[in-house]
């Protein structure tokens, strides 16, 4: 399964399914809580609040020496993980 998705890395705001997380969709808040470096990964939360309140997550490695960085993502219950450039 190829996901397609684009993350502004300034304010954490994400593109493309899973991980989609603009206002339209009812997101609450979107908290960059690290924006990566060569020893930290860049890390997101988008918080959802509407009848029940949802959080996503998505951290990209961004330390790792390769064009290709490891992804982990976490929205609706699943998890998604592979490659991101």
């Amino acid at each position: 399964m190829q996901l397609l998705f684009l993350v502004r890395r300034k304010t954490g705001e994400i593109i493309g399914a899973p991980f989609h997380n603009q206002t339209s969709t009812g997101v609450t808040t979107v908290q960059v809580l690290d924006y990566g470096s060569n020893e930290q990964a860049f890390k997101v939360v988008s918080v959802y609040k509407d009848a029940y309140t949802s959080v996503d997550y998505l951290q990209i490695d961004e330390f790792v020496d390769s064009s290709e960085k490891p992804f982990l993502g976490i929205t609706r219950s699943r998890i998604f993980s592979g490659t991101c450039r």
